[in-house]
């Protein structure tokens, strides 16, 4: 499985100076039918809320995926662990409170995902939460 991840902020820079030249182009074109998109949310708490940021770490709490070419999709919950769900969370994710504290455990969601992604997919993923759902 090759993992390509798309998060880097834009910078200025000097316009005029010659870049490396990526292939990431290529190899998507190449391995556009086993290409999947990743995007992962997290249960986390505002950066300015420094009290609950600091006793409740980001947890992954929703893992999302794409195979464009067969339009296959994956979507799974995981419960959140920490005892408190930061109130920014539901909101961000377009869900009720219970949809979210009725998901499985992060267990279950990562064999769910095993068995959703192919040895030889490419994995594109965008965002804090999408490197890895093993990470979390």
């Amino acid at each position: 499985m090759v993992a390509l991840t798309f998060c880097s902020p834009r910078s200025r820079h000097n316009l005029h100076a010659r870049q490396p030249k990526s292939h990431i182009l290529e190899d998507l074109l190449t391995n556009a039918t086993d290409i999947v998109c990743v995007v992962g949310e997290a249960n986390a708490w505002p950066c300015r809320d420094t009290k609950h940021r600091s006793a409740y770490p980001d947890e992954l709490v929703q893992w999302v995926a794409l195979r464009p070419s067969t339009g296959e999709r994956f979507a799974c919950f995981a419960a959140p662990r920490n005892p408190l769900l930061s109130p920014s969370t539901p909101a961000h994710l377009s869900v009720e409170a219970d949809t979210l504290h009725a998901g499985g455990s992060l267990e279950a969601l990562l064999e769910s995902w095993q068995t959703f992604v192919r040895e030889d997919d490419v994995i594109c993923s965008w965002g804090r939460y999408a490197g890895s759902p093993v990470s979390q």
